[in-house]
């Protein structure tokens, strides 16, 4: 299965899509500013 590296851990590719989705329910209902996942998808894009 894919893996992804962060910090020196390996994540479950799954798992991270999942909480992805998870974050962007709570966005949705407004429970999370919509600022935390742009600047998660602007740190993953710097790690490429």
């Amino acid at each position: 299965m894919a893996t992804v590296l962060k910090d020196g851990y390996k994540y479950n590719l799954e798992k991270a899509l999942n909480e992805s989705v998870k974050e962007m329910r709570l966005i949705k209902s407004g429970k999370l500013p919509k600022k935390s996942w742009t600047e998660l998808k602007t740190e993953l894009q710097k790690d490429k």
